[in-house]
């Protein structure tokens, strides 16, 4: 049973690091769109 919930544990860390990376791909990608529109406003 110490086994099993170890296993959940390293789940668990495993999916919020996920999540935490996918969350900051998008932030970055939004924000590179918004530069990119920005700048092309500039010319």
């Amino acid at each position: 049973m110490e086994n099993l919930n170890m296993d959940l544990l390293y789940m668990a860390a495993a999916v919020m690091m996920g999540l935490a990376a996918i969350g900051a791909a998008i932030g970055i990608g939004i924000l590179g769109g918004k530069f990119l529109e920005g700048a092309a406003r500039q010319t």
